[in-house]
């Protein structure tokens, strides 16, 4: 399981809303790009979709934080 890759789709949204669908673990090996698109993120709400993430370990945990 933490050895699947995670993808990262951008669903339809509103104006000012950005909407990220995450799929896969979130773990060290994969929270890079999820960590860059946070960080880049300018727009006034953020919604993440973790419903098809089945673990995060204390490394996604952190980039979550970092968010």
């Amino acid at each position: 399981m933490r050895d699947e890759n995670l993808t990262i789709e951008e669903l339809p949204a509103g104006a000012g809303q950005r909407i990220l669908r995450l799929t896969g673990p979130l773990v060290l090996n994969s929270f890079f790009a999820f960590q860059t698109l946070i960080r880049e993120d300018q727009t006034a709400m953020l919604v993440l979709d973790f419903s098809a993430v089945p673990y995060i370990d204390s490394d996604g945990i952190g980039a979550m934080v970092g968010a």
